[in-house]
């Protein structure tokens, strides 16, 4: 309450006046006590809103609680869009407070809406510039509106098929789609006043082929999915959302909430459709676990199988998701993978 009367320079003698004191000998003295009292609502009720513009305080909208974040740099960006994805209860306002340019680093990869929230976009006239490097909007679930904003210099890339090993063949390249704004089946989304400069996407490069000898087993590589790179696991779903190695798990991706890569025979895929674990598992949403055939989910790179006395056989790329690459052995060299 201080912080309130403090707000909307309201002082201990307005409170006594618009809420003790009252008329007591005419009808001067009760218009005065009256025209003081609206004036201190409108007042009261203006220190309100901007405390919880400040604070991010919820306002009750309908059915759903209303939350307003506003964001200045990449990072509080990317926040907010996590925020409004692990709480499904509440509306979201997202503010531009200037322009936001984005890099490399990690702390720029913005995450995916999937939500099942309303969220408001409101751009305010300033821009969201990708750097030449990084995607704009990846709205995979939930209903979201973009209003006065540019968005300018996006660049979605597809992520690079894995290399192999031996006789291997390499991971297929995956799909470079939506370099300002990828909306899904399940997602739904409003424009106003949006411009579009200089966006592009990109798919992936095939990884390296093998050796080639057909008497040598080979470990292939996995496919690239939609932005992560293949390793011995197939890439996920956004930029770092790579396949695991022997040594490391499959990174995350960006769709907070989504399951994860598939598990590999040595490590575990990456958490919200990231890239699938090594030998052998699918990357993105859903990914399939190691084993022949493991076919990538959305946006994953379809895995390769292993090596051995036998030709393996590599999983099909899932949406946008490079195939694995086939492992030699035996009688067959390796051969690279099929596209999603």
């Amino acid at each position: 309450m201080q912080d309130f009367c403090e707000n909307a320079g309201l002082s201990d003698s307005d409170l006594r006046l618009g809420f003790v004191e009252g008329p007591t000998s005419g009808a001067t003295e009760g218009a005065v006590t009256r025209s003081s009292a609206r004036k201190l609502l409108a007042r009261f009720t203006t220190a309100l809103m901007t405390s919880a513009a400040i604070t991010g305080l919820a306002w009750p909208t309908g059915a759903h609680a209303q939350t307003v974040l506003n964001v200045t740099d990449g990072a509080s960006l990317s926040a907010a869009i996590a925020q409004a994805d692990s709480n499904v209860s509440a509306s979201y306002v997202i503010n531009f407070q200037n322009n936001i340019t984005l890099n490399g680093a990690a702390s720029d990869t913005l995450k995916a809406f999937n939500t099942t929230s309303n969220v408001t976009i409101n751009g305010n006239g300033f821009t969201l510039d990708g750097g030449g490097v990084q995607r704009g909007f990846f709205v995979y679930s939930g209903s979201v509106a973009i209003n006065d904003l540019t968005i300018q210099n996006t660049q979605a890339l597809g992520g690079n098929g894995g290399a192999a090993a031996a006789s291997g063949g390499s991971g297929g390249g995956g799909l470079g789609a939506g370099g300002a704004l990828f909306v899904a089946s399940g997602a739904n989304v409003t424009v106003s006043n949006v411009a579009l400069i200089n966006n592009s996407a990109k798919g992936g490069a095939g990884g390296v082929g093998g050796n080639g000898l057909v008497s040598a087993s080979g470990v292939a590589g996995g496919g690239g999915g939609l932005g992560g790179n293949g390793n011995f696991g197939g890439g996920g779903v956004g930029r770092g959302a790579d396949g695991g190695t022997p040594a490391s798990a499959g990174s995350p991706g960006i769709v907070v909430g989504a399951a994860s890569g598939g598990t590999g025979s040595v490590v575990s895929g990456g958490i919200n459709g990231g890239g699938g674990g090594s030998n052998g598992a699918a990357g993105g949403i859903g990914g399939a676990n190691v084993g022949s055939l493991a076919n990538g989910g959305f946006g994953g790179g379809g895995a390769q199988s292993f090596g051995g006395p036998s030709a393996g056989v590599g999983g099909t790329g899932g949406f946008g998701g490079g195939g694995g690459g086939v492992s030699g052995g035996g009688n067959s060299a390796g051969k690279m993978g099929g596209s999603g």
